[in-house]
C-alpha cells in the first residue's frame, strides 16, 4: 500500500510540474484568458490565379467568389456550388454553374456537374438546368441542396412587377445529391400576381435550414441586396411563407434590418441560428452586430453583458464591422457551448478594404438575449502567418467535435489581386482560462498533499510497531 501510494504522490508530483510547464512555456503564443488558438494549414493548393488568363483545371475547381460550399456528413465531403470570376482568357465576367465535391478523408477535388459554362453538354437526362450566377444561397436537407436566388447579370422581370427589372432571380432548384440531377420547383400560376406568396428576385442574402418545436424542417432566408425581409420554406408543405407573419412564425416586428453579405450558422440542435455583421446599401452602412433566430422565438439582437474582465481587456471587444465574410458553428475542446466562428469579409464602405482574422465566439441559449463570454480572436501559433485577406470567401464546419473547417474561395486585393482555390483547414482549440487552469493545478496540489499525509501516517504506524526478527531455521 505504501508503495502504491508513493507512486501516486510521485505521478501527481509530475503531471502538476508538466502542466504548470506546458501552461507557461514561453515556446507558445501569448496566451491570454480564454483564448481560442487556431492552425492553418493547405489542403489543397492554389492551382492558378486570377492573373493567369486561364479558366479551367482538370483537377480542381476554377477560383472563384460569391459561391456556396455545404458539408455533406453522410458522404464526408464538402459541396462547390455556382460563383463568379472574371475570365482574362475571354476578357468577360463568367458566372459558373459547376458543382463539385471535395472528399474530406483523401482530400482531393471532383467535378460531379460540369453545368454549362465552360462549353460541357449536360449529362443525359439531366433536364434542365439552373442558370449560372453568383451569390445565391444553398441549404443540405435530406440528401438535397436547395438553391434559392442569385444574380445571372442578365436582368430578369417579375411578372407582378413591370416597373423595375433587375438581374437578380426568384427561382427555385433542388439537387438530389443521389442522382446529381436538378429539379425546378416553379412559382404557381397563382403566385405571379401575389407579391405575398413567392419571395422577391435577390442575391447576397442569407439562409439556413431551421427546425420547430415539432420536429419539422424549414428553410430560411433572409435580406439580400437592398432587402430585409424573411421567408420560410416549408420542405413538408412545399410552400412559402412570410416570416415576419401570425403564429409560430411571428418575430414581432423586430428584423435585423436590410443587409447582404452576410450568413446565417446553426447550432447543433437544429433550432437556432446566428448571423454576424453585413452591409446595408441605402443608407450605406456596416454591421457587426449579432443576431438571434429560431423558428418559434423569431429574432432577437444579442448584446454583451458586461464583467469586471471587460476593464482588463486590451483587445477589441467583437471583430470590426464587415460583410462577405465566412461563417460556420462549430464545436471546440474546452468549450461546453457551440462557437460561432467568423473569418475574413471586407469594409467596402468606400474601397473595399480586406481582413484576414478569424474571431470566435462561445453562444448559448439564453433567454435574456445576452452573452458574458467575449468574442475572441483567434491566436495563431509562433512563426504561423494568417491566410491573405479576402472577401467573399465560405467557411464550412466539418468534424464539429474537433473544431476543423475547411475555408475555400474569396478574392483578394493585397498583397497582389487574385482570386481564390486553394482549400484551407483551420483547426481550432481552446485554451484554458485562467479560473479552469488554476482550478486543474489546485486539484493536483490538492491530491498530492493527500497522497504526502497518508504516506507519512502509514510510515509513522510502521514505525511504531514492535520489531520481529526474521524466522531463521534452527
Amino acid at each position: 500500500m505504501r508503495r502504491w501510494l508513493l507512486l501516486v504522490f510521485a505521478a501527481l508530483a509530475g503531471l502538476e510540474g508538466d502542466l504548470a510547464t506546458q501552461l507557461e512555456s514561453p515556446a507558445s503564443p501569448p496566451r491570454q484568458d480564454g483564448v481560442v488558438w487556431g492552425t492553418w494549414d493547405t489542403a489543397t493548393p492554389q492551382s492558378f490565379e486570377f492573373r493567369d488568363g486561364q479558366r479551367h483545371h482538370g483537377q480542381l475547381p476554377a477560383t472563384r467568389y460569391n459561391h456556396v460550399t455545404l458539408y455533406d456528413p453522410a458522404r464526408r465531403r464538402v459541396l462547390l456550388l455556382m460563383g463568379y470570376l472574371y475570365d482574362h482568357q475571354r476578357h468577360h465576367a463568367t458566372w459558373l454553374d459547376d458543382v463539385w465535391e471535395f472528399d474530406v478523408d483523401h482530400e482531393q477535388w471532383r467535378c460531379v456537374h460540369a453545368g454549362t459554362t465552360w462549353g460541357a453538354q449536360p449529362p443525359a437526362g439531366s433536364g434542365d438546368l439552373p442558370r449560372a450566377r453568383y451569390g445565391p444561397s444553398a441549404v443540405l436537407h435530406a440528401d438535397s441542396v436547395w438553391v434559392f436566388g442569385g444574380d445571372d447579370g442578365k436582368g430578369t422581370s417579375r411578372p407582378h412587377d413591370t416597373t423595375s427589372t433587375t438581374t437578380a432571380l426568384d427561382d427555385l432548384w433542388e439537387l438530389r445529391l443521389g442522382t446529381m440531377q436538378w429539379h425546378h420547383h416553379p412559382m404557381q400560376q397563382q403566385q405571379h400576381n401575389d407579391a405575398d406568396s413567392w419571395p422577391l428576385p435577390r442575391s447576397l442574402h442569407a439562409a439556413c435550414v431551421l427546425r420547430d418545436n415539432s420536429g419539422d424542417a424549414h428553410m430560411l432566408i433572409f435580406g439580400g441586396v437592398g432587402l430585409g425581409d424573411a421567408w420560410v420554406w416549408s420542405f413538408r408543405e412545399r410552400r412559402w411563407e412570410t416570416f415576419d407573419g401570425v403564429g409560430s412564425r411571428s418575430s414581432a416586428g423586430v428584423l435585423p434590418g436590410p443587409r447582404h453579405g452576410t450568413a446565417l450558422t446553426v447550432t447543433g440542435d437544429g433550432q437556432r441560428a446566428y448571423m454576424f455583421g453585413g452591409a446595408r446599401v441605402r443608407p450605406l452602412g456596416l454591421y457587426n452586430d449579432l443576431w438571434e433566430v429560431s423558428l418559434e422565438g423569431g429574432w432577437r439582437q444579442l448584446r454583451r453583458t458586461q464583467s469586471r474582465h471587460d476593464a482588463l481587456h486590451t483587445l477589441p471587444l467583437s471583430p470590426v464591422p464587415r460583410s462577405y465574410h465566412g461563417a460556420a458553428i462549430t464545436s471546440v475542446a474546452g468549450i461546453a457551448s457551440d462557437v460561432l466562428v467568423v473569418f475574413a469579409g471586407a469594409n467596402c464602405s468606400g474601397s473595399c478594404v480586406c481582413f484576414d482574422d478569424a474571431w470566435a465566439l462561445a453562444v448559448s441559449d439564453d433567454d435574456r438575449g445576452a452573452w458574458s463570454a467575449p468574442w475572441q480572436r483567434v491566436t495563431l501559433g509562433t512563426g504561423q502567418q494568417p491566410p491573405s485577406t479576402r472577401y467573399h470567401p465560405t467557411l464550412v464546419s466539418i468534424e464539429p467535435e474537433r473544431g476543423v473547417l475547411y475555408a475555400f474561395g474569396g478574392e483578394s486585393y493585397r498583397p497582389v489581386y487574385m482570386y481564390h482555390n486553394a482549400m484551407l483547414r483551420l483547426t481550432l482549440t481552446a485554451v484554458p482560462s485562467v479560473e479552469t487552469r488554476t482550478t486543474a493545478l489546485s486539484a493536483i496540489a490538492a491530491l498530492s498533499l493527500i497522497a504526502l499525509v497518508m504516506c507519512c501516517i502509514l510510515c509513522k504506524a510502521n514505525s511504531t510497531r514492535p520489531y520481529r526478527k526474521p524466522f531463521s531455521k534452527q
